[in-house]
């Protein structure tokens, strides 16, 4: 292949859509980023093990706080490959499918759109969103919501244009897929699925034998869900979030909750706002919207898209929490209302493909900043974990948080956790694994601060400090 040939392979723009997600999970392994850290990832990766098991004995496991959607899909590549790269590779698939529904969508949409810049449009939106790109390398089941969010769209698109029956069926799949992948995505398929029925009311054809198949395979798919728990089944309506939803928080910025105290910069109102501007999702999210309302036509067009965005940001605002990886599910939604928007800037700058260029760098920049903090967490995990082995085995570990991570690294003690339970006494030579600043400020009132006050009677002796202020004690 001669250099010439080989550049204009890397630069069309429809193999980016694949190779560029496949080349960031190679170069983040390289660096030791198996996609896990935090907490969630610990969670899905254990619950994926008790699927194999599932697989291999046909006893489901015990009760999961979340559906089984992510866990189930990443057991079936853990058949074949390691566990964190069957986790990871599920999420990286997600991507590349949603820059082509994206695409396929946005034909749909917008039949007039420049075609070259359409497929650009995907690549800097969708496949280059700092955010988003650092998604599809995390052991978490948000980008495979998204996908099944997408491919539900896309089936109401089709139906709308070409009045295809069978859509019906595979909107049915995509969206119970959704939905058991995660809870929230019922917010943007039920709205959907009252204007896909819109649609067959406009249409005059109410095709029987189709909705009966979706039926059944919406009761198949939600089956996991309604039929083999071993609670209730809809023990996800009483999450504290929902519970605690009020209006007020869409004007407040500090909240108390389960996940203890916290103060953001905005309110919530602003900060849902998040992935229309937020550079760690579209870089050029202030210029598109404000080619949107210099060109209203594109917010007519994108009408529906806008409405299901609307309903989902309204809930996250009356939640008391701001976390971006909420804005995940919806984002695919945001990109297809701008990407109108995209192509109507770029057509009226001389410049574009510097424009285009620019953009490309600022967002790998934007990235390679966004993925450093996941790796000095694991980093964290890793060098924290290899210190417990060192130690007595046999000896209880008291802490929270960082014991999700513990069995995957192959801590053997028997752990204790401060978040769940307010212990009056504490075993004598255990260890304690505290974070002294958070459990003061953010947990205060909750029990790891009740904990850690109670702790801090007992004879602790300091062993070792840890970044990011993580503390080991042996109580003497």
């Amino acid at each position: 292949m001669k250099p010439n040939d080989f550049l204009s392979f890397i630069s069309n723009p429809n193999l980016l859509i694949a190779v560029i997600p496949f080349a960031v999970l190679t170069i983040t392994r390289l660096f030791g980023f198996e996609g896990l850290y935090g907490q969630d990832a610990y969670k899905y990766a254990e619950y994926t093990q008790a699927m194999i098991s599932f697989f291999e004995t046909g006893i489901w496991p015990s009760d999961f706080i979340w559906p089984v959607g992510y866990p189930f899909f990443s057991a079936v590549l853990n058949l074949f490959l390691p566990l964190s790269l069957a986790m990871q590779l599920v999420s990286v698939f997600s991507l590349i499918g949603i820059g082509l529904l994206v695409k396929n969508i946005q034909s749909s949409l917008y039949p007039k759109v420049n075609k070259e810049f359409d497929v650009w449009g995907v690549v800097c939106l969708v496949i280059l969103s700092p955010y988003f790109l650092r998604a599809s390398v995390v052991a978490m089941s948000d980008l495979q919501c998204a996908f099944f969010i997408t491919l539900a769209l896309r089936q109401f698109t089709i139906y709308r244009v070409s009045s295809k029956s069978k859509s019906i069926i595979w909107f049915a799949i995509a969206g119970s897929l959704a939905v058991m992948t995660r809870y929230p995505a019922a917010l943007i398929i039920v709205p959907l699925g009252v204007l896909f029925l819109v649609e067959m009311v406009k249409k005059g054809v109410l095709p029987i034998a189709q909705i009966i198949i979706a039926i059944i395979f919406i009761l198949t798919i939600s089956y996991p869900q309604l039929g083999l728990r071993k609670s209730g089944s809809l023990n996800f309506l009483n999450h504290s979030l929902l519970e605690s939803w009020s209006l007020n928080n869409f004007f407040s910025n500090s909240f108390f909750s389960a996940d203890g105290s916290s103060v953001y910069k905005l309110p919530n109102l602003l900060f849902v706002v998040s992935p229309f501007v937020h550079p760690g999702f579209i870089t050029l999210g202030f210029p598109l919207l404000l080619s949107a309302f210099y060109n209203r036509k594109f917010l007519i067009n994108s009408w529906r898209i806008l409405l299901l965005i609307a309903i989902y940001l309204l809930f996250l605002a009356g939640i008391p929490t701001q976390n971006q990886r909420l804005f995940f599910i919806i984002f695919p939604l945001v990109v297809l209302a701008e990407i109108s928007w995209f192509e109507f800037l770029i057509n009226r700058i001389k410049y574009k493909r510097y424009l285009v260029s620019a953009a490309i760098i600022c967002q790998l920049t934007l990235f390679v900043y966004a993925i450093s903090k996941p790796l000095e967490r694991v980093r964290m995990e890793r060098g924290i974990t290899n210190h417990l082995k060192t130690l007595d085995s046999k000896s209880i570990i008291y802490t929270m948080d960082l014991d999700l991570c513990f069995n995957y690294y192959g801590v053997e003690n028997k752990v204790y956790n401060l978040y769940y339970t307010a212990y009056n006494d504490f075993v004598k030579g255990s260890y304690v694994l505290v974070n002294p600043k958070l459990f003061t400020e953010q947990w205060q009132q909750l029990n790891p601060g009740k904990n850690w006050e109670r702790l801090k009677s007992e004879n602790l002796e300091l062993l070792q400090s840890f970044k990011n202020g993580w503390e080991l004690y042996v109580i003497q």
